[in-house]
């Protein structure tokens, strides 16, 4: 029997299976807009996102930590289940992560749509005990707090011996007013838009948030030719405040909760061994210590963040 566990993500989800993780695939389909079929998923789909013919869609599986069609995301399990023996007759398990403050409905609506892509049993299991386990965080009885900053939307949470005691979750449909890797890029977008007055693309702006430059190269359309224009500290700053403000404030709501739940001893020992810092978009330059000026707070990053909760799924499966 095949056993899969999947971190579902904005942008990438990872994929283990039987104990070894496999792969981070762009979470991307391509669909035929006739019949529904999955014509690709991963780097293939994602490379058409943008020049896909009118008969075929270019599709996100999930939008704020939920399914976007639940037909396509049962496509795309289907796909996943047939992908290492496609004529098995008993059917694999699977183990997916959901956002830890998903509501009922939407776990369920999650298992069903595994159940219909022949997966037998289903098991979720919260985003911020994921990344708390594979990071080695939640060991022992000691409270301790994670932030995981996704490319789509943010979460805090509290544990206590492996359990959530408290979690808080900042989702929203306009990238503007978020504060996960999507709010960095719109906001970087939107302030050289008002400060220069010209558009740049998704990649160049991620280009500039993980690779600071001095000088931005856009195209004047005037003349016809390519200009330098410089790029100030403040424009930089005035991007990065607001995604960094609401990051601190969810995390501190989350910690004032614990307090409240467990105690002033308990909040101590939180600030005493810091907050796990996880999640793609952590890699952001910086990051850290912002939050550390706005927080007061102590942080640890994992060495690679964009993949702790699916080595936290395998930790769990080897311990069941």
């Amino acid at each position: 029997m095949n056993r899969y566990l999947i971190d579902l993500g904005a942008w990438r989800t990872r994929i283990a299976m039987n104990g070894k993780f496999e792969r981070t695939v762009p979470s991307v389909l391509l669909v035929s807009s006739q019949d529904g079929r999955v014509l690709a998923f991963g780097d293939e789909a994602e490379s058409a996102l943008e020049r896909a013919p009118d008969n075929i869609r270019a599709c996100r599986l999930m939008e704020q930590g939920r399914i976007a069609e639940p037909n396509l995301m049962s496509s795309f399990l289907k796909v996943l289940s047939r992908m290492s023996n496609p004529f098995a007759v008993v059917k694999p398990t699977l183990t997916v992560t959901a956002p830890a403050q998903a509501a009922d409905y939407e776990r369920e609506a999650l298992v069903n749509v595994a159940r219909e892509a022949r997966f037998g049993k289903v098991r979720l299991v919260d985003e911020i005990v994921a990344h708390a386990e594979g990071a080695d965080w939640s060991s022992g009885n000691e409270p301790c707090a994670v932030l995981v900053v996704g490319a789509a939307y943010a979460q805090a949470g509290v544990l206590k011996g492996g359990e959530l005691v408290c979690s808080r979750s900042l989702h929203t449909r306009n990238p503007l007013d978020g504060a996960a890797g999507d709010a960095f890029t719109a906001n970087m977008r939107h302030q050289i838009r008002e400060a220069y007055g010209v558009h740049i693309g998704r990649d160049q702006t991620e280009h500039i948030l993980f690779d600071p430059v001095s000088k931005i190269s856009v195209f004047n359309e005037c003349s016809g030719r390519m200009e330098e224009l410089p790029l100030t500290t403040e424009v930089v700053n005035a991007a990065m405040r607001d995604p960094l403000d609401r990051l601190a404030r969810l995390l501190m709501t989350t910690l004032e909760e614990a307090r409240a739940a467990l105690g002033e001893q308990a909040r101590a020992v939180i600030s005493r061994r810091g907050v796990l810092l996880t999640g793609g978009g952590t890699r952001l330059p910086g990051l850290e210590d912002a939050l550390r000026e706005r927080t007061a707070e102590g942080f640890v990053r994992p060495e690679k963040p964009d993949e702790t909760a699916i080595h936290g799924l395998l930790k769990m499966e080897a311990w069941a």
